[in-house]
């Protein structure tokens, strides 16, 4: 029996020494990586710091936000950052800085995400945000399914959502995610690749150079600052004569079709196709079939496309997230709205542990009613965020007998250069009030 026994024992604190250098070498692991990681962003920060504005005589602003701090819809140098700056600097000590960070379709949580960084790097007193509009379509890096609670959200992903803060178990995770996806996605894209139809030889060298030009000429005419959607779109059909299956004309095309209205929906779903069957791996073409079956409720389909893309690309998180959880409703607005809320929240966080100023912004345009406006208010009043209203704004200008949407907006929604005057001048008004 004694001899059984320590058998056992022995067994046992070997067993416990294995679990002990295991938990040692993650930690280690984890360590090191967190240090490369500080490393690296040192690095990577050291010219700017050289380069910083001297903060005695500057007061420094950073506007963070999508499309509508970008300035989409207006010529180069009219966004509302841009605008904002001039206002700000007419007769007035000390000078004014306004960096744009707007990211064009990006989310409240990638802004979340962006936002140490750009504080770092711009050492801004100044934070202006205008984030949620695009939160219920835009999945990516989302922060959204933290605020599910199904029958999909068992312990086991929440345990994985906990698990994703460490850089250890991420490294670990993608590289099983491609060891286990490598035979299916090769086999998957083969038996697409077969599928496609057999390429044109390639064009002559004297094509290719005139294609090129065509699409740089199309480029000139539709781009974040400029919208002649028919000119783009008539030079870009003469280049598809020319090299029918050139995937940056098709890609140019379909996008083009996709933001010029909703007359052009079944065009945009035909150059996508097309795309597809000259390029079965494309991976943009099926994330846009995914965003257009999850509009038309078609979550089959939907999910499908969703397994595609994770085929295609197995270390793409937000679609494993997807397949995981299931694909989120467009019009789930209360989760959405608590998302915003959430993420709004932690951005007034960093900035007020900077000590420096926050400043929080809806979008204007006054005939839409949604609910990312209602949950940039909500989030402004709990947390004493200082409020800029641009829709109560527009909303004024919109009761006047002259009012003309095209005057202040494009056709997609986005401000033109006058609009964005509009909220440049609402910003300083509450600039001017925040300073005295």
């Amino acid at each position: 029996m004694p001899i059984f026994y320590r058998i056992k024992t022995i067994k046992k604190q070997g067993l416990l020494l294995i679990l002990s250098g295991l938990v040692i070498a993650a930690f280690i692991v984890e360590a090191g990586l967190r240090i490369a990681g500080f490393i690296y962003m040192n690095y990577r920060i050291s010219d700017i710091k050289k380069g910083s504005l001297a903060a005695k005589n500057v007061i420094k602003i950073l506007c963070v936000g999508d499309s509508m701090t970008f300035g989409d819809g207006a010529d180069r140098g009219f966004s509302y950052p841009d605008q904002l700056e001039k206002l700000l600097n007419k007769n007035s000590d000390p000078k004014f800085v306004v960096y744009n960070c707007g990211m064009l379709g990006a989310n409240s949580s990638q802004l979340l995400k962006n936002l140490p960084g750009q504080l770092l790097k711009y050492k801004a007193d100044i934070v202006i945000v205008m984030t949620g509009i695009n939160d219920h379509w835009n999945l990516e890096d989302s922060n959204y399914y933290s605020f599910i609670h199904n029958k999909q959200s068992s312990p086991i992903y929440r345990l994985d959502g906990f698990l994703m803060k460490f850089k250890s178990y991420k490294l670990l995770k993608l590289i099983s995610m491609n060891l286990r996806s490598k035979i299916s996605r090769d086999t998957k894209i083969a038996a697409e690749l077969l599928k496609a139809p057999e390429r044109p030889s390639t064009p002559k060298p004297d094509i290719e150079a005139k294609v090129e030009s065509e699409l740089n000429r199309a480029e000139s005419y539709w781009n974040a600052f400029n919208r002649d959607y028919e000119s783009a779109i008539s030079i870009l059909k003469g280049a598809l004569d020319l090299d029918p299956c050139n995937k940056k004309i098709l890609s140019m095309l379909g996008e083009i079709y996709s933001r010029a209205g909703p007359e052009n929906f079944n065009l945009t779903v035909e150059t996508y196709r097309k795309i597809i069957e000259i390029d079965p791996t494309d991976i943009n073409a099926h994330r846009f079939f995914f965003d257009l079956y999850r509009r038309q409720g078609k979550v089959g389909l939907a999910k499908q496309e969703a397994e595609t893309i994770v085929c295609l690309d197995p270390g793409n998180l937000t679609f494993r997230r997807i397949l995981a959880t299931g694909i989120p409703c467009l019009d789930e607005e209360e989760q959405y709205k608590r998302l915003i809320i959430a993420n709004i929240e932690k951005i007034a966080e960093l900035v007020r542990l900077k000590n420096k100023i926050i400043i929080l912004q809806n979008y204007p345009n006054p005939h839409y009613d949604n609910f990312y406006n209602s949950a940039i208010q909500e989030a402004a009043v709990q947390y004493n965020i200082p409020f800029v209203d641009n829709k109560a704004q527009f909303e004024k200008l919109a009761s006047l007998a002259e009012y003309s949407t095209q005057d202040y907006f494009i056709s997609d929604g986005h401000c033109n250069a006058k609009g964005y005057r509009v909220i440049a001048e609402n910003v300083y008004n509450l600039l001017t009030a925040e300073l005295k």
